[in-house]
């Protein structure tokens, strides 16, 4: 959870626009389902001010034998 305040512009000492409040929620989970593969999927929603929702899966491979 992650909740960011953001106020108001101001320009030569006058306020412009109005403070707001963002809030939103974010889950991952990852998989190693090899020594050399890895297996991520995320996802992120906003719950308060802006509407919005982000999903994403990655799939990481490491080549070559340096170990």
């Amino acid at each position: 959870m992650n909740l960011r305040r953001i106020f108001a512009d101001e320009v030569d000492g006058a306020q412009s626009g109005a403070d707001r409040t963002r809030a939103g929620t974010e889950f991952g989970l990852g998989c190693g389902v090899s020594q050399d593969l890895t297996l991520r999927a995320s996802a992120r929603a906003d719950v308060i001010g802006d509407d919005g929702f982000t999903a994403g899966l990655s799939l990481n491979y490491k080549f070559g034998r340096n170990r």
